[in-house]
């Protein structure tokens, strides 16, 4: 169920940068525990 959250979570993020930046966008890079996948109640999103 986490990491259900935390993709629909990247999924929003994602669009609302995308929204912000357009054509400027050249890439997102998601880091830390989101990104290996061992996030836990305490994490957050590393942009």
């Amino acid at each position: 169920m986490l990491k259900e959250k935390f993709k629909e979570l990247e999924a929003r993020v994602l669009s609302e940068i995308k929204s912000f930046y357009g054509g400027r966008l050249i890439s997102v890079v998601i880091f830390g525990s989101v990104a290996r996948e061992t996030q836990n109640f305490d994490s957050d999103l590393d942009v």
